[in-house]
């Protein structure tokens, strides 16, 4: 009986799990570096080995969050790294660091002030990817101690 009941138990756990997780990753590099920041900056707290069993809770741009959203360190591996079966092995794995981009995006044509020829002026507007150490890419962080908040246009935090 009390076997049944530590299944059961076990059961519900793994369930729980994964229910949490995008998905189940492997490792498939010798050496995946683990970072507590999605950058490559950041430095490497932990390596994981070759084959081993990860579970992904998020990705922003080309990194895979490895630790649920309420954790107060975070744990972070390039995407690129990851695989879908038990048994893959990444070759060629070359990590580069990738500068950051940005896209412009046409606005409005508006005419110049008054002057003697009217011409008109085409302005544009830079958005930039974003980058940050924040655990989604939503423009929502999440303190040590769990809680929810975004940074303004103001640059000023506001608690969710």
């Amino acid at each position: 009986m009390k076997k049944i009941i530590l299944s059961i138990l076990f059961l519900f756990i793994s369930v729980n799990t994964f229910a949490d997780s995008l998905g189940v990753k492997y490792i498939g590099t010798n050496s995946a570096a683990v970072r507590e920041y999605a950058t490559q900056e950041s430095p490497v707290i932990e390596r994981i080995t070759y084959g081993k069993k990860v579970y992904v809770y998020g990705i922003l741009n080309d990194w895979s969050r490895l630790t649920e959203v309420n954790q107060a360190k975070q744990r972070w591996v390039r995407s690129n790294e990851l695989c879908d079966t038990p048994n893959c092995r990444i070759k060629n794995n070359t990590i580069t660091t990738k500068t950051k981009k940005s896209t412009v995006y046409p606005q409005k044509t508006t005419k110049s002030l008054k002057s003697s020829t009217s011409h008109s002026v085409k302005k544009s507007r830079v958005k930039s990817q974003y980058t940050s150490s924040c655990s989604c890419g939503y423009g929502y962080c999440y303190g040590p101690r769990g809680g929810r908040y975004c940074i303004t246009s103001g640059g000023n935090k506001s608690y969710r």
